[in-house]
């Protein structure tokens, strides 16, 4: 278990590669992705329109012979 030092944290944080420019302060819906009109038409995200359906397998057909279990012991 690591104690947590808050002060070398808030020091490697200010040395870091981002700064304030880097991180958004507007809402999803302010900004200007390509996915975005998305979500303001419609509140429910379906992934099937950006993604390839995936595969079906048919359901098995499982028919039992007349007389099939006659010889099974019971």
């Amino acid at each position: 278990h690591e104690v947590e030092d808050w002060d070398k944290e808030l020091e490697e944080s200010a040395s870091g590669p981002y700064d304030a420019d880097d991180v958004s302060g507007g809402s999803f819906e302010d900004s200007n992705l390509s996915g975005s009109h998305v979500w303001k038409e419609d509140w429910f995200y379906n992934p099937s329109c950006h993604h390839t359906p995936c595969l079906v397998f048919p359901p098995r057909v499982r028919t039992v012979e007349k007389g099939q279990f006659d010889d099974a012991d019971e």
